[in-house]
């Protein structure tokens, strides 16, 4: 690739020995040279290309969603929000730490999972599962809104 040619050549002789035949091996590695610097020609253009788009939406789509969800916020502000609600300082730690001991698991988990059944199974029953939990939120604060009225 740093186009030394002769010098390759005197390599694989030291290492093979200096009475192997390295011609063949010698032809392979130019021709994976070849094949390489083909490919490095518009990677990036390559990326935005019909065959790869597919790849790139949905390389954007999950960290979009992943902010939509706001688990980055509540990861980050998890000891002050536990705080809030009346924990002292111990357990608001201790909560961030089963928060975030809790993600570690279940992304270890959806790794399995995904490696055992596939991505797009995952990804549907993921957006299925957040879709019913999200619905469900809604549905119990329509709920506590017409028992439980806030008052003016």
């Amino acid at each position: 690739m740093r186009g030394q040619p002769d010098r390759t050549r005197a390599v694989l002789r030291r290492i093979r020995g200096t009475d192997a035949d390295v011609d063949a091996e010698f032809k392979d590695i130019i021709h994976a040279v070849d094949l390489a610097r083909k490919h490095d020609e518009g990677a990036f253009r390559r990326l935005f290309s019909k065959e790869y788009r597919h790849y790139l939406v949905i390389g954007v789509a999950i960290p979009v969603f992943y902010e939509f969800t706001g688990n980055i916020i509540i990861t980050m502000f998890s000891p002050v929000m536990f705080r809030t609600v009346g924990f002292n300082s111990q357990r608001a730690i201790l909560g961030s730490v089963i928060n975030s001991a809790t993600n570690l698991v279940s992304t270890l988990l959806s790794s399995y999972i995904m490696d055992r059944t596939g991505r797009k199974f995952l990804f549907i029953i993921g957006g299925l599962g957040m879709l019913f939990c999200q619905v469900s939120i809604l549905v119990f604060f329509f709920i506590m809104e017409t028992e439980f009225p806030a008052s003016a």
